[in-house]
């Protein structure tokens, strides 16, 4: 039978464990990862800001859907 641990109970080395493992199976590294370069990017954090202004100010007509792309490129 396995033992349950109150979280109190935990060593250092198990709780650090127990909270990787965890996080790793909610978050995917790899897309943790590309956000926060991302994030890290200014210029490109601005571009965002602007165009999610621009979408949501009525210049939606100005985009392109993620679905409109792929057709036009073949994916």
């Amino acid at each position: 039978m396995l033992a349950v641990k109150k979280v109190k109970d935990l060593t250092t080395d198990e709780l650090k464990s127990l909270i990787r493992k965890t996080v790793s199976s909610v978050i995917d590294p790899e897309a943790l990862r590309e956000s926060l370069e991302i994030a890290s990017d200014r210029e490109l954090v601005k571009k965002i800001r602007s165009s999610q202004k621009a979408y949501r100010e009525g210049a939606s007509g100005r985009f392109v859907s993620l679905k409109e792309v792929k057709k036009r490129h073949g994916v």
